[in-house]
């Protein structure tokens, strides 16, 4: 285990997980930091007992149930160690201006039920006095003791100060810093450096405040741009205890120009990153990283780990592309680069694990370790120009999409790093950017995603059909011409373009089959759109039933079968997924109900049982629910069935 000094310690921040070890860390770490707090002495009940330092039982339960609500209410980040230990030193929580309405995303209704499991039942005694949090909210109406009448007094400043400050500022503009703490042994390290400049980063040119309850931190919060406008002395004419200051202070980003030569000044310069908004925003990095419990044991020794690597490097890299028929750049040139990264390593074996049913309970573990590191490379602008940062985040899809994690959050990260290295409208790419593009592309055509909860970035439509009309991509094995329509299947012009598509040259008649059932798919997925989508222009229908395009679409899949492709061409037959999941759902009558179950049953014998028997369950939901009901109810079905499963599913 590698210790921490002065010298060696780097931090990066991720959001706070919200699992128990989480939040008891940084109740942990919060209570330590502000133990000597002249504040928290000022309001203790019992000044010559034991303070916060010794973590009492019910300080404990107090802190973590308070902790939990600014977590669901707020912008949670922890500092994390970046060296074996992965140690968590500082803790800090920011409240945007504007409520984030979580509460309406199914992921966190179980914080959302802890949280009022606190308030309500638990109601864990607050540490300043002996009366249950529950009835602090009502202080101001009560003051029945002189510890209430303290919190009173503190109370009375904030919300003073708090109704000014916004009356100056136009309405949800103003974010609150509510905490930023740092482990006492590791002070003078970094960590709190490194809280402040994600705090003024994620503020980016919005005004924030802060109460800073010990003199000797204002310098420290000058340095990253804060300035004092105002001091409120705390007096309990009925104590004998001195009174106390609150210190508040004010960032606007109008003020940064006459501040940052005070901040040079003291010797710890502000980093001049560049603006990440378009990057990632923390709620969608809160979104992903909620779906990881933190696990306390560590990854897997380094047997298992160059067990999946080898597998990996052999095998499983195979079922991430090469449809096309040939070798692809991910081999040749993305491969290689799992030698001087342990985020894209770490991802790699996510996705090898993810494979394996027996294997699987190890992929959240890498999952957990590549999303940090990625995370964190997101921030270093030295990260942003590699190509293997975008590998990174291209195969952290790849591995959430064989878990049925939400994934596509992860796609504007992906967008912010094309846009930070002038990559989208440069038409000389170099060839593994131009890759990893169409790749990132490719994930963001909406139409083969159920229950997207991100809108698309459009990347495919505008920065590939553009220069890409021949050819096949590497990928998905689907000709460019064929893709630029699917991509496009909200055109009025749909239906009429798929069926005069001409057709591209193959290798083997297998692609030939599997081009014609994504082509027919594509009309009988678009007649599901253009009912669905109220107040858009219905596209002219060519002169073919549904029926009948279903028939030719089960036809294509069954030459696939027939002709031997999963024995030979596994790869570009578990392509087939996408048309059989169009035509399944549409499917109303028992043969080809059976054709469908049969062609799953295929897939399923070859690949991850798992991910298409849950995808096979939703078609035969489907089947049970939609009877007599048009395309797009059955679509919505599907769609309705996949969102019960806090899932994304991709389908090709």
């Amino acid at each position: 285990m590698s210790k921490l000094t002065k010298s060696s310690c780097q931090v990066h921040m991720r959001p706070l997980g919200l699992d128990h070890g989480s939040i008891k860390t940084a109740a942990e770490i919060i209570s330590l930091s502000f133990a000597s707090d002249p504040l928290i002495r000022w309001l203790s009940h019992d000044r010559s007992g034991p303070g916060w330092e010794t973590l009492t039982p019910t300080l404990q339960q107090w802190q973590e149930a308070r902790l939990r609500e600014y977590a669901v209410r707020g912008i949670a980040m922890e500092a994390v160690a970046m060296d074996d230990t992965h140690k968590i030193l500082g803790s800090c929580f920011l409240f945007p201006p504007k409520p984030l309405y979580r509460w309406l995303d199914p992921l966190w209704w179980p914080s959302y039920v802890r949280v009022l499991w606190d308030e309500w039942w638990a109601q864990p005694t607050e540490p300043f006095s002996s009366e249950k949090v529950i009835q602090l909210t009502h202080v101001n109406h009560s003051r029945s003791n002189k510890f209430s009448q303290r919190i009173g007094i503190m109370m009375e400043s904030h919300n003073d100060f708090e109704e000014r400050i916004k009356k100056k500022y136009p309405p949800n503009s103003l974010y609150y810093l509510e905490i930023a703490a740092v482990r006492p042994d590791t002070q003078g390290m970094g960590v709190g450096r490194t809280i402040m400049q994600w705090v003024v980063q994620e503020l980016g040119g919005y005004p924030c405040y802060i109460e800073c309850t010990d003199k000797g931190n204002v310098a420290f919060y000058v340095k990253y741009g804060f300035e004092l406008v105002e001091e409120a002395e705390l007096v309990d004419e009925e104590d004998a205890m001195p009174p106390t200051t609150l210190f508040y202070m004010i960032r606007d980003s109008s003020m940064l120009n006459k501040i940052r030569p005070v901040a040079e000044s003291v010797g710890d310069e502000l980093v001049n990153l560049p603006d990440f908004s378009s990057i990632q925003s923390p709620d969608d990095l809160d979104l992903l990283c909620l779906q990881f419990e933190a696990f306390s044991e560590g990854l897997p020794d380094e047997e298992v780990s160059q067990k999946l690597m080898d597998s990996f490097t052999t095998i499983g890299w195979q079922t991430i592309t090469g449809r096309a028929g040939h070798d692809t750049m991910f081999k040749s040139d993305i491969l290689p680069l799992c030698e001087d990264s342990i985020c894209l390593k770490h991802a790699c074996l996510a996705y090898q694990a993810s494979l394996d049913i027996d294997t699987s309970h190890l992929t959240p573990l890498y999952m957990q370790s590549a999303l940090s590191n990625y995370l964190n490379d997101l921030e270093n602008p030295s990260m942003l120009c590699q190509d293997v940062t975008l590998a990174t985040g291209v195969l952290l899809c790849s591995v959430s999409i064989n878990s049925l994690y939400i994934w596509s959050p992860l796609l504007k990260g992906l967008h912010g790093v094309l846009q930070a290295r002038d990559l989208l409208n440069d038409p000389q790419r170099p060839p593994v950017a131009n890759h990893l593009l169409e790749a990132v592309g490719l994930l963001d055509i909406p139409f083969f995603t159920l229950n997207r909860i991100t809108p698309s970035l459009e990347i495919w439509k505008s920065y590939v059909q553009p220069h890409k009309h021949s050819g096949i991509e590497q990928i998905s094995g689907i000709p460019y011409s064929l893709m630029n329509l699917l991509a496009n299947m909200d055109s009025t012009t749909i239906e009429q373009d798929l069926l005069q598509w001409p057709g591209e040259l193959g290798d083997e008649f297998a692609q030939i089959h599997l081009w014609e059932a994504f082509r027919l798919a594509g009309i009988l997925h678009s007649r599901c759109l253009a009912d669905h989508e109220q107040g858009r222009t219905t596209p002219s229908r060519v002169n073919i039933s549904t029926e009948i395009l279903r028939m030719k679409v089960f036809a294509s899949i069954q030459a696939i079968i027939g002709i031997g492709t999963f024995n030979f061409r596994l790869s570009l037959a578990r392509a087939i997924l996408y048309p059989l999941f169009i035509a399944g759902i549409l499917a109303e009558n028992a043969q080809e109900q059976q054709l469908t179950r049969v062609a799953f049953q295929y897939i399923m014998q070859k690949g991850q049982e798992g991910i298409e028997q849950i995808i096979m369950d939703i078609v035969a939901k489907v089947w049970k629910n939609g009877k007599g009901g048009n395309e797009a109810s059955k679509l919505m079905i599907a769609i309705e069935a996949t969102a019960e499963l806090n899932a994304e599913i991709h389908l090709y």
